[in-house]
């Protein structure tokens, strides 16, 4: 359902881009980091932003990023699953809230 990096991934390489050009995106991005854990994407990730951009960059690039993209769908789907459950530990069992990532 959801792919939260590759989600990632194609929003924050497209504000790159508009901020400085393709390539910069692409090494920040993608370089050497595909093969890295979510975690340790995020945390490579931020680390060659800072090497790149500026403080006042940064703090614009991160506004704008990926936190709101798709939160319509995420609420619809929290909700859904919300309706459907009769209890915390159903809610949080759920398979398709497993799917979807939201819990591990």
């Amino acid at each position: 359902m959801f792919d939260i990096r590759t989600i990632q991934e194609e929003v924050l390489f497209d504000k790159i881009k508009a901020a400085r050009d393709e390539e910069t995106a692409n090494e920040i991005v993608y370089g050497d980091s595909k093969k890295l854990d979510d975690a340790a994407w995020v945390k490579a990730t931020m680390k060659k932003m800072e090497r790149v951009f500026s403080h006042d960059e940064l703090v614009e690039l991160r506004m704008r990023c990926q936190c709101g993209y798709g939160m319509d769908e995420k609420l619809a789907l929290v909700q859904e699953l919300y309706d459907a459950a009769n209890s915390m530990e159903e809610f949080a069992g759920s398979e398709k809230a497993h799917h979807a990532g939201l819990f591990t």
